[in-house]
Order: C-alpha cells, then sequence, then structure tokens
C-alpha cells in the first residue's frame, strides 16, 4: 500500500503489489524491499522509478503477463527498448510458416508494389550519372569540369572541405584556453532583438520555427537533447591522398592513416605506402561514438620511417555535431550523395599543409545505421594502352646549331633522335628512354625511318594522368658524349585517356616543330645587334634599361611562340599511334622496336642516306664485334693464366728441392738440433726423416713436435714435456738425460746400434 503522506505512488498510477524494477536505470528486480542499497537508491533525489504490476519480477522481459503485455504494447516502446510496432510484426510472423526468417527483424514478403519513384526499391538503374560510383572517386565539380574532362559524374564533389559549402550551422563554435593550450570548446547560438524584449521567443506564432527550437528553454532541452541519439554511427571513407609529402625530408614519403574517435585512436602503420605523394587507401572505417561527447573525428597522416618514432604529416579535425544539425547535410545523406570533400593535411610543427585527404563521412543514427547499405570502395582497375612513335625523318635543321668551337659551320653533322616517356603509370618492358641509329654527315636533312614503342601504359579512371612525350634531336660524338640540339614535348594525356575510355584507336600524322633556348638566344642577338627589323648596327645601342627589357621579353616569351623570322629549329615528321594493348598484343598488331620484326604497321624501310657500312651491313659488323670481343675474352684469360703460374710455380719448386734433413725447402724439420732439441735425441734414428717435416709458417716447433700426441709419439718426447727444450746436462750422464727427456730412453740407443748393424752388415 502507498505509505507516503502525499500519496504520491497513487497518484502516479502505482498498484498495491507492484514490484519497483528500476531505479534511476540500475536494474533493482533481484533487490528485496529491506535491503539497504535499495532504499538508498530510493533516496536519491531527482529519482525515476520504473514499476511492473501483477508482481511479476520478470514483466521487463519476455516473461510478462497478457495484462502488463497490453499495457507495453499500448506505448510506443516497451521497456525491453522494443519498439511495439516490431514486436507486433514478430508475433504476426510468429503465426505464419516463415521458414528461415522467423525469430528474425527481417520484414516478411510483401506482395504490395514498390514505389516507382523511390530509386532505391527498384530493380533498373536510372542514369549514370545519379549513381555512386562504387568502384571509387571519379570527380565532379559543381562549379564546373574539373581538368581532367571525364565527364564522369558520379558522387559530387566539393573544392576543398565540406564546412565550407554548409552555411546553414545552427551553433557557432568558440575554444576554450588554458593560456595558448586548448583545452574545450563550447558551442552558442545568439540572436540580437532591437528594441529589447525578453518575451520576444512566446511571441512566435509557428511553433516550428527553427528559433523555437533554439531559444525557448524547453523547445531546446527537447530538441537538442532528449529527442537526439545517444551514439551515432560514423563511416569515414578515406579514399586517397593528394600531394603528400614528407616530414624532415623533400619529395616522397611512407604516409599511413590514423584516426582519433572521442578518446580512442587508431593508426593503421600496417596499410602504409612506400614513396609515394599520391598514396591509394580505399579505406573505409565504422564506429559508434557517444553523441555529443565524441562529436570530434580527427584523421591525418604519419610518416613511416624505419626504425624510430614515426612524424605525423598532418592532421584535420571534423565536428560532427556540426553536420548532425545541417540542413543541407541530412538532405544529401538520405539522397545518398554525400559530397566528396578534400581535406587539407595541417602540419602541427610547420603550421602549413603537407598534402590533402580525399574522402567523405556519412554520420547516421546509431540503430538506423544497419538499413544503410556501406558504399564499397576499392580502386577501380586499371586500363592499359600502349604508344607507339614512329619517326620518319628531320628537315630544315637550323644551321645555327651547326657551328665548331671556332663559330664556323660544320660540314655535315652525325644526328641521332631520343624519345623519352615521363609517366609514372608506364610499366613497360621497354626503356623509358629510346634512341635511334646515327645519321652521319647530315647537313638540314636526316632520315630514320624508327619506332619507339612504350606499352602498359596504364590509365585508371578518376587518377589524374601525367603522360608526356619528349622529342628530341642529337649530335653525336665518337669519343664524348651526345650534345642536344633542339627537343619538343607533347602532352599524350588526351590520346592515352581517349583510348582507354573508348577502346579504339587514335594515329596522328604531323610535322612537330622543335625549339632549341640557344637558337632562340642566338636569334634575339643578332636581332639586337642589328637593332631589330628594319635597323642597322648604329642604331641598336640603347642604354641598360631598354636591354633588360629585351631580356625579360625574350625570357617570359612562350616555348613555341616564334617571331615571324623566326623559324623553328628543326621539322621532326612522325606518326603517333595509341592502341589498347589488347589490341596491341594481338598477332597481325605486333610491332617491334627500330626496324627489327615484327616489322609491321607501317613496316619500316631501311634509311637510303647516312649510313656507314657498320649500318649499311649489321650482319658483318656482328661478326667483326664478335671477333674483337673474343679476342679480348682471350687475351684476359691469357693474363689470367700467367699470374697463376707465376705464383704456383715458385710454390711446386719449394716442395720438390729437399734439403740434407729429408724436407723440402719450405718445410722444416723436428729431427733437426735447431728446431727440437728434444726430439733431435730421443727419436728413432730408424724412422723416415720426412715423417718429421712440418710447416713453420703455420707452426711452431713447441706447437707440432712436443704438443701434438702424433708428433710427440714419433719424436719420443717425455708426456710430462710441453715443449723441445732440453735442460742443462751439466754434470749428468748421457743416460740420466734421455731417462729425463724421452719417454723410451733406450730408444735412440737401440735405433742407432740397430743402424750401425745394419750399415756393417752392407758393407
Amino acid at each position: 500500500a502507498d505509505a507516503t503522506p502525499d500519496g504520491r505512488w497513487k497518484a502516479a498510477g502505482v498498484k498495491p503489489g507492484w514490484f519497483v524494477v528500476d531505479v534511476n536505470g540500475v536494474d533493482c528486480s533481484a533487490l528485496a524491499g529491506n535491503d539497504p542499497s535499495f532504499h538508498q537508491l530510493l533516496g536519491a533525489r531527482p529519482i525515476a522509478v520504473t514499476c511492473t504490476p501483477l508482481g511479476d519480477r520478470d514483466a521487463v522481459g519476455g516473461g510478462a503477463s497478457s495484462e502488463d503485455l497490453a499495457f507495453q504494447m499500448s506505448k510506443p516502446v516497451g521497456l525491453d527498448g522494443l519498439p511495439s510496432a516490431l514486436r507486433r510484426a514478430m508475433e504476426e510472423k510468429s503465426k505464419a510458416s516463415d521458414g528461415p526468417l522467423s525469430g528474425t527483424r527481417v520484414p516478411r514478403p510483401s506482395a504490395l508494389l514498390p514505389p516507382v519513384t523511390e530509386v532505391k526499391f527498384l530493380n533498373m538503374r536510372i542514369a549514370r550519372s545519379a549513381l555512386l560510383d562504387v568502384r571509387g572517386f571519379i570527380r565532379f565539380h559543381a562549379h564546373g569540369h574539373d581538368e581532367d574532362d571525364d565527364n564522369d559524374k558520379a558522387r559530387p564533389a566539393v573544392n576543398g572541405k565540406m564546412e565550407e559549402f554548409l552555411d546553414d550551422g545552427v551553433f557557432r563554435s568558440a575554444d576554450l584556453k588554458q593560456g595558448q593550450v586548448v583545452v574545450g570548446q563550447v558551442k552558442f547560438a545568439f540572436k540580437i532583438v532591437l528594441p529589447p524584449d525578453l518575451r520576444w521567443v512566446e511571441k512566435i506564432t509557428d511553433r516550428y520555427d527553427p528559433l523555437v527550437s533554439l531559444f525557448d528553454a524547453r523547445h531546446l532541452r527537447l530538441k537538442y537533447k532528449r529527442d537526439q541519439p545517444a551514439t551515432i554511427r560514423l563511416r569515414a571513407y578515406i579514399v586517397r591522398g593528394l600531394n603528400v609529402s614528407g616530414v624532415n625530408r623533400p619529395g616522397f614519403a611512407n604516409p599511413y592513416l590514423y584516426f582519433r574517435f572521442g578518446n580512442s585512436s587508431q593508426a593503421l602503420e600496417g596499410h602504409k605506402q612506400m614513396n609515394t605523394i599520391e598514396p591509394m587507401f580505399f579505406r573505409t572505417e565504422e564506429s559508434d561514438l557517444a553523441f555529443p561527447e565524441e562529436a570530434l573525428f580527427e584523421v591525418g597522416l604519419y610518416d613511416w620511417l624505419n626504425g624510430s618514432s614515426d612524424p605525423m604529416i598532418g592532421r584535420t579535425t571534423i565536428d560532427l555535431e556540426d553536420r548532425w544539425y545541417s540542413a543541407k547535410f541530412q538532405e544529401c545523406l538520405k539522397q545518398s550523395k554525400v559530397p566528396i570533400e578534400y581535406r587539407p593535411m595541417i602540419s602541427d610543427s610547420q603550421h602549413i599543409s603537407k598534402g590533402s585527404l580525399e574522402m567523405w563521412v556519412e554520420v547516421l543514427d546509431s540503430q538506423l545505421a544497419p538499413d544503410v547499405p556501406v558504399s564499397t570502395l576499392y580502386q577501380p582497375p586499371p586500363v592499359e594502352v600502349e604508344i607507339r612513335v614512329v619517326l620518319w625523318g628531320v628537315r630544315e635543321l637550323s644551321r645555327k646549331l651547326a657551328l665548331d668551337e671556332y663559330g664556323d659551320e660544320k660540314a655535315g653533322l652525325d644526328l641521332l633522335a631520343r624519345c623519352q616517356i615521363d609517366c609514372r603509370q608506364f610499366a613497360g618492358p621497354q626503356k623509358a628512354q629510346q634512341e635511334t641509329d646515327i645519321h652521319h654527315g647530315a647537313d638540314s636533312f636526316a632520315e630514320f625511318n624508327w619506332r619507339f614503342v612504350f606499352s602498359r601504359v596504364q590509365v585508371t579512371r578518376g587518377v589524374s594522368l601525367d603522360c608526356f612525350m619528349q622529342l628530341s634531336l642529337w649530335e653525336s660524338y665518337a669519343l664524348q658524349r651526345p650534345q642536344l640540339l633542339c627537343e619538343s614535348l607533347i602532352d599524350m594525356k588526351t590520346y592515352c585517356k581517349r583510348v582507354a575510355t573508348q577502346r579504339t584507336t587514335v594515329q596522328v600524322e604531323s610535322e612537330i616543330a622543335l625549339t632549341s633556348k640557344q637558337l632562340e638566344r642566338l636569334n634575339n642577338q643578332d636581332a639586337d645587334f642589328l637593332g631589330g627589323p628594319g635597323g642597322n648596327a648604329e642604331d641598336s645601342e640603347s642604354d641598360d634599361d631598354e636591354d633588360d627589357e629585351n631580356q625579360d621579353r625574350s625570357r617570359h616569351r612562350p616555348q613555341g611562340l616564334f617571331r615571324q623570322k623566326d623559324p623553328p629549329a628543326a621539322l621532326m615528321k612522325v606518326l603517333v599511334q595509341v592502341l589498347p594493348q589488347t589490341e596491341a598484343n594481338l598477332a597481325d598488331n605486333k610491332a617491334g622496336l627500330g626496324r627489327g620484326e615484327p616489322n609491321q604497321n607501317p613496316a619500316l624501310t631501311f634509311p637510303t642516306t647516312g649510313r656507314n657500312w657498320q649500318a649499311t651491313l649489321p650482319t658483318v659488323q656482328l661478326a667483326v664485334d664478335n671477333i674483337i670481343t673474343a679476342y679480348g675474352r682471350g687475351r684476359r684469360a691469357f693474363k689470367l693464366l700467367v699470374c697463376l703460374l707465376v705464383v704456383a710455380v715458385p710454390i711446386c719448386i719449394l716442395h720438390w728441392v729437399e734439403r740434407a734433413n729429408g724436407c723440402p725447402i719450405i718445410m722444416s724439420s723436428c729431427a733437426d738440433a735447431t728446431t727440437c732439441p728434444a726430439c733431435s735425441r730421443c727419436r728413432s734414428q730408424a724412422e723416415q726423416k720426412s715423417r718429421f717435416c712440418f710447416y713453420s709458417l703455420f707452426f711452431s716447433a713447441d706447437g707440432y713436435c712436443a704438443q701434438q700426441d702424433f708428433q710427440k709419439n714419433l719424436c719420443n718426447i717425455n708426456l710430462a714435456k710441453d715443449n723441445c727444450a732440453v735442460p742443462a746436462d751439466t754434470g749428468v750422464t748421457e743416460q740420466a738425460l734421455l731417462r729425463v727427456v724421452c719417454q723410451n730412453p733406450s730408444l735412440p740407443q737401440t735405433a742407432v746400434i740397430a743402424a750401425n748393424a745394419g750399415g756393417s752388415k752392407t758393407r
């Protein structure tokens, strides 16, 4: 019964016999009424108490009575946190034979037609421009086409950070600092009312006006506190980095990602990209965050250094709360078109941008996030193309480039041409720089008929392609490196992207004007000397300011822009072919380097001018080269053999010639009294002298004759002795001395007697 003086339990609808199951979020279903902890919970203020009727403690779970269930079903959400509509749907499913769907939250199949205006319910696909390109990050700028001119309009993008385009923010932010250290952030909104009126909010008739939800205390707590989710689901899609530079070194870096979600951080060191300024991450990170406590999301890059602490390249911070309250962002989220943004990586030490990240983020309610699929993010496969450049010849070569050291024109030049590709996406087996054969004695015309081939140029959709072809003409010398005469640079990007997109072959034949800084400088000097068109030498005198102005004008003249009397340095006739790699690999479409096989598409004939006998008869030249190479190899082999003989013959002689002690010259004998006195006295005279030989260069007499077991037994040295020294024999007989030094004192005498007896018998 309700024992409170004011009957507050009865007034709240609590009837006798009901049980208290929750106090301020603490489960009390297992506590007794006289439990001190239970009374302590009831004494808290303010207090929120949850009761269940009919004395059933399990009513909060699935064991509630019919009356209690009916009461809970009348509310939007039951005590177990499950929506009543979902409970009714599950009960309806349990009555039918739903197979694997029984007992799950998957909705039952419906025979109703889907709404035809909702794209996500349709089986057909509409125009590609309104769909997400799941293969990645094709950029489309709302304010014009980008520089790639891909015409691929998939997920929209903004030029910079998303915050710069969300102008409908509800709150302003200000940092809280303790000295110079930022320790927090405060969000606020304000409105200036003139004339002053403290009750101006109450006079707004439209209660759905945004000002009411901001400046009315009750509506503020209702919208921005009670009705907000406790946790949000953050999905961060990191596509790639752009122009990422190293921390302590210029140029390339070894970047890897790191994230900070609230108080937790995560570094992906295992997914580092080595030696690149454009790392491809294609990373999707998903996490549930407490809202609004963990509303600041930080993403950055570290530079991996082997064996030391990794410095931070840069980082950026995204306020998820601002995006959650932005109506524009929520509209993009509903349409699954959150724009791609480019977040600058600001360095903490240098306070400059060290690159940017191409990414986008989605902020969802954690309970509704499973209904929104995660966008698939992976790098699109590249399309390979092959570039072929056929160089026919060069004409109208300026004679000003054919000057000797005295300034006179040369009678003829030995010319060669080079073609070099500057493309990071080039992955073919050919050299990046290729050159032709030499045209000898050229005046103003040179013939080459040469093919340059660069295969496997990888074109990836959405990835910027920088592909340049440098054609240059060089003067060849016999005893020094070639010298550059003139050159031209061709941008192959448009051709490669067109072939990769349309799968068609592009073929262009043209004469390319080659330019030369040296020729331009000579022409400017001649013009200055003549005083310009129609002038003379006297009119060419000017002050220093005019000379500087002329030099600046010539220096800033665009490449390829000539005056009327300034022809190009040379004209190079070329045929440029760009075709898909799959077609280039066909037998009928293959083409060899230079004039090599397969010589087709087109077939190149051998030049009729400017070739000496080595170039005209390549087979004979190859035979002569082989003979010269073989002769050179034979001379080297003979010199090596002589060196080996010089070393080996003396060593053999030193081992072959013997001395009186029976050992070769290069060896010593333990039997010599000067080498080992103990062995000389104790050894058996009947043993062969050669058995006592050893290399004195590698062993000492004490270490070999007196310490090694085999030699000690052969020399008959006493085991107690470990050297060849013999004690002084003053006052000691020979027999006594032998007993001290030798293992068997009688062996030396017996051997001598046996030797003498043998000698007498022989005589």
